[in-house]
């Protein structure tokens, strides 16, 4: 073998990409950030054991290119699905309108597939059901809701937030669009599942489609929908939102 054979066998692949977050790796070094990798799993543990207290101050990981930063967003994120916590990725590398680049992110998240080939969406509700058990009327709801075809998915929905306000209610009545919507979107209806995507993304629906699905309102702000999601992922466990590439928001207020 020449040096030019040797060179063209050669594998310089080998940089991990933000997509690659989502896949297990082919290999790992966990001894690569120890430290870190404790840390993360440490403070999921003290958010399990008080839910409902509130969010912690977040970390912020600085490094040359190389040094492992994505890697160890994969593992963190590997964590937090084997502890069935919900994690978000927010990419803001290319940040114009930052609500509509973090509602992408949640988005974008909530429809990865993890490696058993169930989107994340789907994922969270499972778990939403797992963790409150039969003892609450809106899970058993929510569970044959999500195991059939809805004849009359409005009135279905309306009966499932119903059971959800018992345990919940001014954060139902607050965001029930939210949740009507995440309903349709693990519907096995094309056209509703399409319908909550497309509210869920931002967008505006057809007045005659809000009132068939019973929302109050054809379009949201991203950021109360961000809000809403925040909510009621946080039903499924502690929710991780990680942020890659937060220069441009720096440089966009050391500019200002």
């Amino acid at each position: 073998m020449t040096e030019l054979d040797a060179i063209q066998a050669a594998d310089f692949n080998w940089a991990v990409l933000l997509n690659d977050v989502w896949r297990s790796p082919a290999s790992d070094v966990p001894g690569l950030h120890a430290r870190l990798r404790a840390a993360f799993a440490r403070k999921l543990d003290a958010m399990a054991r008080t839910p409902g207290g509130g969010s912690p101050l977040g970390w912020v990981v600085v490094g040359a290119g190389g040094s492992g930063k994505t890697h160890l967003l994969g593992s963190f994120r590997r964590e937090a699905t084997r502890r069935k916590c919900p994690f978000i990725l927010v990419d803001l590398t290319d940040v114009r309108s930052f609500w509509d680049c973090v509602l992408q992110g949640y988005m974008g998240s909530l429809e990865q597939e993890f490696d058993d080939g169930v989107p994340q969406h789907k994922w969270v509700l499972d778990n939403i059901i797992a963790r409150y058990g039969s003892g609450r009327s809106f899970t058993a709801k929510l569970s044959a809701l999500l195991g059939r075809r809805s004849a009359d998915p409005r009135a279905d929905i309306n009966d499932m937030l119903g059971a959800l306000a018992k345990s919940f209610p001014r954060e139902t009545m607050k965001y029930q669009n939210v949740v009507r919507a995440l309903i349709c979107l693990n519907s096995d209806d094309f056209t509703i599942s399409s319908l909550g995507h497309s509210w869920l993304r931002g967008l505006r629906i057809e007045d005659e489609d809000r009132k068939r699905l019973g929302f109050t309102v054809d379009q949201e702000l991203p950021s109360r929908i961000v809000e809403a999601l925040s909510w009621f992922t946080s039903l499924a466990g502690p929710t991780v939102v990680a942020f890659d590439q937060i220069d441009p928001i720096v440089a966009q207020l050391h500019y200002r």
